[in-house]
């Protein structure tokens, strides 16, 4: 069972600015994903998702749980790169499948594009 502890995720202001001067982007109906290269030994993740996505907080901590959750179990299979996922506005509304949909593409995207050398399981 994967862990997600603290150093999977970015926490400061500063490690978010870093993540959108440099990146490059993937994206869905959905979601967008802004990944960078890092210094860190593992993939981090950061999560963006505004009122102007889902205005119920209900609403936005799904959203946040999924790709969480999704990163915690699939962050083996990239290298060391930060990763920040941003809701659009079509989010809100969007079922729970939907969003793992978007959630498996983007992360297929990114397997290929940052994919390091251990194998898939």
């Amino acid at each position: 069972m994967a862990a997600f502890p603290r150093q999977a995720r970015l926490l400061t202001a500063k490690d978010y600015q870093t993540v959108f001067a440099n990146a490059q982007r993937f994206s869905t109906q959905t979601l967008i994903v802004l990944y960078s290269p890092t210094e860190a030994l593992q993939p981090r993740v950061g999560l963006a998702i505004s009122k102007k996505v889902a205005r119920l907080a209900v609403q936005r901590n799904i959203i946040k749980r999924y790709v969480r959750e999704f990163f915690r179990q699939n962050q083996f299979h990239i290298g060391s790169y930060d990763l920040v996922f941003l809701g659009k506005p079509s989010a809100g509304q969007a079922s729970r499948t939907e969003i793992r949909q978007s959630l498996d593409y983007l992360w297929r995207k990114l397997k290929i594009t940052c994919g390091n050398s251990l194998p898939s399981q």
